[in-house]
């Protein structure tokens, strides 16, 4: 069986063992991808995306390419995605993605990742550019919110966008096989 390899960058500090790559792996995808820890998770947020976007021009340039990323790592794809000059031919798929501020009511914490208002502009501008691109997001995630999410990408055409009712930032194992399997069929 041929396997179609899949590129994945899973949230900071998860490895491609961590659930999202177990999950494209027993689907019997390959992975090739960006793990946001050590070396690259110490760069620049400006050599990060130059890194994933010679990854997707080199390897992932056609329209069967698939891109899976969750959390900050989906912040860092679509930061790279928006930052080509021609739009991604393949499809993408965003679990819970970082997008702006977050905070978590529990310990006060509140993130601005770099560049966060980079893409809020640009959503408001209509400037994203038109990718075949899936967003799952929970109603309740403290690192994605939901509405922002929202207003984000429904300025992108083709995109579809979800919000997953009594979930928060780490989406059901469940749910996530199930998006993962649609993502894979289309």
């Amino acid at each position: 069986m041929n396997k179609q390899t899949i590129y994945l960058i899973p949230g900071r500090n998860v490895k491609f063992s961590g659930l999202i790559g177990s999950l494209i792996i027993e689907n019997g995808h390959a992975i090739l991808g960006r793990e946001v820890v050590d070396t690259f998770s110490k760069l620049r947020i400006s050599e990060q995306t130059k890194l994933i976007q010679e990854d997707i021009t080199t390897h992932f340039w056609h329209q069967e390419a698939k891109l899976v990323a969750q959390s900050y790592g989906a912040y860092l794809l679509i930061h790279a995605l928006i930052e080509m000059e021609t739009p991604f031919p393949g499809k993408v798929l965003l679990l819970s993605p970082v997008l702006g501020a977050s905070s978590s009511a529990t310990n006060k914490v509140v993130a601005c990742p770099p560049r966060h208002k980079k893409l809020i502009q640009t959503a408001r501008e209509n400037k994203l550019p038109h990718l075949d691109i899936e967003v799952h997001t929970g109603e309740h995630d403290n690192g994605c919110d939901p509405l922002l999410a929202q207003e984000i990408f429904t300025t992108i055409p083709t995109s579809r966008f979800h919000i997953v009712k009594n979930m928060g930032h780490n989406l059901e194992v469940d749910y996530v096989r199930a998006a993962l399997n649609n993502f894979f069929c289309k």
